[in-house]
């Protein structure tokens, strides 16, 4: 028996070390959550990954897939939704309690209005540089 868990042990750890940086992703996207007061975002992408998870996990076992690494790569799932639901919410969304109001749209259109309006303010300032120039040869 020790063979047998010798031999699960190896198919279970290389899983569990490889997805180590996704679920250390994901408590830091939940945690961002949590401190943003957005407990509720959160709950909906538990609950989502859950049921993709479980959808996952028994479309393997149906085909056969069922032995422990399987599983434990299907336990990280989860994970994978709450890294990505947690970075859409921080880094995208309209709802992010991190970006400006509006999210990365708004954010990108606010950076242009203002390349724009420092292009324009610039252009203005050097015509009232050169026309003050010009002003001031003539009273010479």
């Amino acid at each position: 028996k020790d063979a047998a868990v010798a031999l699960l042990g190896g198919a279970v750890v290389p899983v569990i070390a490889l997805c180590m940086p996704i679920d250390a992703g994901a408590s830091i996207m939940d945690g961002g959550l949590i401190a943003a007061g957005q407990t509720n975002a959160l709950s909906v992408i538990q609950v989502a990954g859950s049921l993709v998870q479980y959808a996952v996990l028994a479309l393997f076992v149906s085909r056969g897939y069922n032995s422990v690494a399987y599983v434990w790569g299907v336990l990280k799932v989860l994970s994978l939704v709450r890294l990505g639901g947690g970075y859409w919410l921080h880094f995208v969304s309209r709802r992010s309690a991190y970006l400006p109001k509006g999210g990365v749209a708004s954010q990108q259109q606010q950076q242009h209005s203002g390349v724009r309006a420092a292009a324009s303010s610039g252009s203005s300032n050097v015509s009232s540089s050169a026309g003050s120039s010009i002003a001031g040869q003539e009273l010479s």
